[in-house]
């Protein structure tokens, strides 16, 4: 099952490759729970591609 995952924080895969801030990805459930986990992004359920930009609410980051 793929997973749709909406990044909170920079993360940088195995390979060096940077995915800024409210970036979607698309990933396998191993990987998808693993970011989840770590608490660099939320599930995300929106359309794919998303048509919106990402709007960052720092007071929820600082939160957690």
């Amino acid at each position: 099952m793929a997973y749709r995952v909406q990044l909170k924080k920079k993360w940088i895969n195995a390979f060096g490759r940077s995915y800024p801030v409210g970036t979607v990805l698309q990933t396998d459930a191993e990987l998808g729970s693993e970011l989840i986990r770590l608490k660099f992004g939320d599930k995300y359920d929106g359309e794919y591609p998303p048509k919106d930009k990402f709007k960052l609410n720092l007071e929820q980051l600082n939160n957690n």
